[in-house]
Formats: C-alpha cells, sequence, structure tokens
C-alpha cells in the first residue's frame, strides 16, 4: 500500500475486513514506497498476494497537477480563471 498511514481515512476494501478480523494490519507487510526503495522485500514466491491500495496523498496530488500545468503551459492550452 502506499501509506497504511492513510489506510484510515479511506479505502473501505480494506478497512471492512480489518474491522471484521478477517484480516490484522500486521498481515500488511509493506508500503509501495518500501519495496520500491529496496527497504523491504516484495513477493518471495508465486504463491504470496500483492495487493496495492493507493489511497493517494497530498505529494502524489501536487505532483500531478505540477505536470498537467507545466505541459498545459508547453502546449500553450488552457485557460486562466480568477476564483
Amino acid at each position: 500500500m502506499d501509506s497504511v498511514e492513510a489506510l484510515s481515512g479511506g479505502g473501505g476494501d480494506l478497512i471492512i475486513p480489518l474491522k471484521k478480523g478477517l484480516i490484522r494490519e500486521t498481515d500488511i507487510l509493506a508500503e509501495l514506497g518500501e519495496v520500491a526503495a529496496g527497504k523491504k522485500p516484495g513477493r518471495g514466491s508465486a504463491r504470496e498476494i500483492t495487493y496495492f491500495k493507493s489511497v493517494g496523498n497530498a505529494v502524489q496530488d501536487v505532483s500531478v497537477a505540477q505536470a498537467v500545468y507545466r505541459r498545459a503551459r508547453e502546449k500553450n492550452l488552457g485557460q486562466e480563471v480568477e476564483l
């Protein structure tokens, strides 16, 4: 998952089984960033399950917004509006 901390804010497909005791938070072995950085291993065999739940975070939102804004400026697209 991208952030275990963000789990409490959404993601009913994980919150519901956690609340019902079907899975435990200790069953979540790593976050995506930890695996990508080599801090924790990914799957060790084909029998292990990988589940990625993107609950999002502000850094991702800002990064995507900035990339879209830059591309629009490069292509001279969009329209400025006053809010």
